[in-house]
């Protein structure tokens, strides 16, 4: 299955940018982003596969444009086509959303650390109790021990985790095998 990595947001035009609401946060993309690249973006989370073409015609641009139009939101890291599938619901792995809490105030750089471990799909810096929240799609118990021991336990920073098993994912989606971590593997 072919998937366009995108988050829905609200927007709205004000003094020539856009405005778009995320999660109560306000990102201002001046001009970034048109009604085009949003019609590109509806498209391909319909039909990834859906050719350059087809989607001119859709759209009512040329080609070129649309090829353009992709190419600029994917260097801007506005855009990312890839396939991906679902391993949330293979109940041969085990997923756990682990919050960190860390002595250092430099969250960017032990994020983006986490962030490089094998398992870890997504890393996000909090405001509030914790500081830090991985994502882990492991293939084991065993492994989760690893990831504990092996990668978080190298972080000196790190002061308190707390784990939390998830029972249940939806619409959630992995890029690569290689992004779960199994135990001998790594």
């Amino acid at each position: 299955m072919f998937y366009c990595e995108y988050r829905k947001v609200t927007y709205k035009q004000t003094n020539s940018q856009y405005s778009f609401q995320l999660n109560s946060i306000m990102i201002d993309f001046h001009k970034s982003i048109d009604e085009t690249d949003f019609a590109i973006i509806e498209l391909l989370q319909k039909d990834g596969h859906m050719s350059n073409s087809s989607m001119a015609e859709k759209i009512g641009v040329s080609e070129g444009t649309i090829r353009n139009k992709i190419k600029r939101m994917t260097a801007l890291k506005l855009l990312r086509i890839t396939a991906q599938f679902n391993l949330y619901e293979d109940d041969s792995f085990i997923a756990f959303y682990i919050l960190i809490r860390s002595s250092s105030r430099n969250l960017t750089s032990i994020a983006e650390r986490v962030s490089k471990f094998p398992g870890v799909m997504s890393v996000s810096t909090l405001a509030g109790q914790y500081d830090i929240i991985a994502e882990v799609l492991l293939d084991s118990k065993a492994s989760y021990v690893g990831f504990i021991e092996k990668y978080l336990g190298t972080l000196p920073e790190i002061i308190m985790t707390e784990s939390l098993l998830i029972s249940k994912s939806f619409n959630k989606w992995a890029t690569t095998v290689q992004d779960v971590m199994v135990l001998g593997r790594d």
